[in-house]
């Protein structure tokens, strides 16, 4: 009689241990602008994409724009980063671009008199593991990072 309460508890720990783990959680991430910084070379803004899904992400494609101050002066995005970004953990994203006169002027006055900057992201995050597509809208501001010239966080 034992032999038969012992096989029925050994038989349900490993029907136990089959199961099918944690739940599968697909969330859009957020995008938003991490740092910014310009020389008299061009500029480059980084981006910190931040996953909330419970599984990981193969980011594909990223595409759309980044509008800078209250003009919104829109820098493109256009990237294809192929990038693996593990469950619940962020990632950074560069994108180059060489501001134009107006963009220049408004990066250097903000410096200079130490305001902050405000901008809005418009982007598509397409990923192929799992397949399928965000719309992410983001707005907030950076600000110079003091010693640091030509760099806004």
């Amino acid at each position: 009689m034992r032999r038969g309460w012992l096989l029925l508890v050994v038989l349900s720990l490993m029907l136990a241990g089959c199961g099918s783990g944690p739940p599968v959680r697909l969330f859009p991430p957020e995008l938003s602008l991490a740092e910014l910084r310009y020389d008299d070379q061009g500029a480059v803004a980084v981006l910190r994409l931040r996953s909330f899904s419970t599984v990981p992400v193969r980011v594909k494609r990223v595409s759309g724009h980044l509008e800078l101050g209250p003009a919104g002066l829109r820098v493109p995005v256009a990237l294809q980063p192929d990038l693996l970004v593990a469950a619940t953990s962020v990632e950074l994203l560069e994108v180059a671009f060489n501001p134009d006169a107006e963009q220049r002027a408004l990066l250097e006055s903000t410096t200079a008199n130490r305001r902050a900057l405000d901008y809005r992201i418009e982007a598509e995050v397409a990923s192929s593991e799992p397949q399928t597509r965000f719309e992410i809208e983001y707005s907030s501001s950076l600000a110079p990072a003091p010693g640091l010239p030509g760099v806004l966080r």
